[in-house]
């Protein structure tokens, strides 16, 4: 991708009718996530007490409505539903900054939204004063709850990447590989953080609530973000000297989370 295409984006791209659809399914597919998914971890403590079922149930909750929200909007938008997937895709060289902006834009609206819902649509009593938000566990660090979240999001990416470049697998299949990640970076760390791998899925809530603002940019944007730039830099090394043919949508995104 040539410095001006990396920017603008290919011919058309940026074209307001294609656009806006796109930055509608980005706005819907992140506000999904976070009803669905914070919504199942309103009547749960996702800090302590976290039984066997009630990960399993929150960890379900997010693959499901991922999977769901990436069959959905692919051929809107590329599904991209993360701000960090968004910028791995640009340091991978598959979006282009105006375009990867506008869509990191609709996904922190998206959420917003989305916890604003799901704060009108829940009891006073049923809150457990989060909605859902990240924080970190009972004697989890910082930098733990950092590096916990640079490896989730390491698999996630890598993840989307493998399903981007298989162009013989078919949607449904990409998507539940992408749901599937989630959900097994969830079971793991809800524990530890309640889980983002999702800065915008983190933003939401804390904005609404102010729950998890004081570990908001350095754990839960900058922890995704950095995980998602590593997976795009083993990818490099490991595809070095490969011929891989990447799956094009119509819109000139490729699927991702």
């Amino acid at each position: 991708m040539n410095p001006k295409t990396l920017i603008l984006g290919s011919k058309g791209e940026l074209r307001p009718k294609s656009l806006g659809v796109a930055i509608l399914a980005e706005f819907l597919g992140t506000m999904f996530i976070v009803i669905f998914g914070c919504g199942a971890a309103i009547n749960n403590s996702l800090l302590t007490d976290v039984s066997t079922a009630d990960l399993v149930q929150i960890s379900l909750a997010f693959g499901l409505v991922v999977f769901g929200a990436v069959l959905m909007f692919w051929d809107a938008s590329g599904a991209n539903l993360n701000p960090a997937v968004t910028i791995g895709l640009f340091a991978a060289g598959k979006m282009s900054l105006i375009k990867g902006l506008v869509y990191i834009v609709a996904q922190c609206l998206g959420a917003i939204v989305g916890a604003l819902v799901l704060d009108a649509m829940t009891p006073n009593d049923a809150r457990n004063g989060n909605l859902g938000s990240n924080g970190l566990g009972e004697g989890v660090t910082e930098g733990q709850a950092f590096g916990l979240e640079l490896i989730t999001t390491f698999v996630l990416m890598s993840v989307v990447l493998t399903a981007c470049a298989d162009a013989t697998a078919s949607r449904v299949a990409k998507s539940f590989a992408i749901g599937g990640a989630v959900t097994l970076c969830h079971v793991l760390s809800i524990p530890y953080t309640g889980c983002s791998v999702n800065p915008a899925r983190s933003l939401g809530p804390a904005v609404i609530t102010g729950v998890g603002l004081d570990v908001l940019g350095q754990v839960f944007w900058l922890g995704p973000i950095c995980g998602a730039l590593v997976a795009v830099a083993i990818n490099k090394v490991m595809n070095c000297g490969k011929s891989s043919q990447v799956e094009h949508k119509t819109n000139g995104d490729t699927m991702s989370m």
